[in-house]
């Protein structure tokens, strides 16, 4: 079962990670498929609406890490936490 407190994030992503779709709320049920599911808590949920472009997708090991690209922000990507 699905934490309540958390946010849905359904991700679709480039060659580089970089969004390209994304589906983001509470009980989503998605009608295609997406490259990657996260949950986030209402700080990051409002971060990644404001700024969705700001956030990549990379891949540490086999687990995929939702990151801030600072690259666009000029500094080093900062790893969003899904399982606070």
């Amino acid at each position: 079962m699905l934490n309540p407190d958390k946010i849905q994030v359904y991700i679709t992503v480039d060659q580089e990670g970089k969004i390209v779709l994304a589906e983001i709320g509470e009980k989503i049920i998605p009608t295609i498929p997406y490259d990657f599911f996260f949950l986030v808590d209402e700080e990051t949920q409002k971060s990644l609406q404001g700024s969705l472009r700001s956030y990549k997708v990379v891949l540490n090991g086999m687990k995929p890490e939702l990151v801030y690209d600072n690259a666009l922000n000029s500094s080093e990507p900062t790893t969003i936490d899904s399982n606070k």
